[in-house]
């Protein structure tokens, strides 16, 4: 695999890697599994319930935040009334 880095990237990586000792391919590899953290379906749920109606506090809002998820995925909104969110 081969991937492009900005010049920034590269050297906030090289910066870590000669301090740390680990390769910059270990450095990427390592952040690749942090971010694949599986989070359970009640952490889920607390974060939609957390996060709920923060939309609506936007000053100028062209539509509510349950609007823009139905039209951006049609039919969560009814899968998460039946979850009981």
């Amino acid at each position: 695999m081969q991937i492009t880095l900005t010049d920034e990237q590269y050297a906030r990586l090289s910066r870590a890697s000669s301090e740390t000792g680990v390769s910059i391919a270990e450095l990427i590899r390592r952040r690749i599994d942090e971010s694949r953290t599986q989070y359970t379906l009640d952490q889920k749920l607390q974060a939609v319930r957390d996060t709920a109606g923060m939309w609506a506090q936007e000053p100028g809002a062209p539509e509510s935040g349950s609007e823009y998820v139905e039209r951006m995925r049609p039919g969560v909104a009814e899968r998460l009334r039946r979850k009981g969110v």
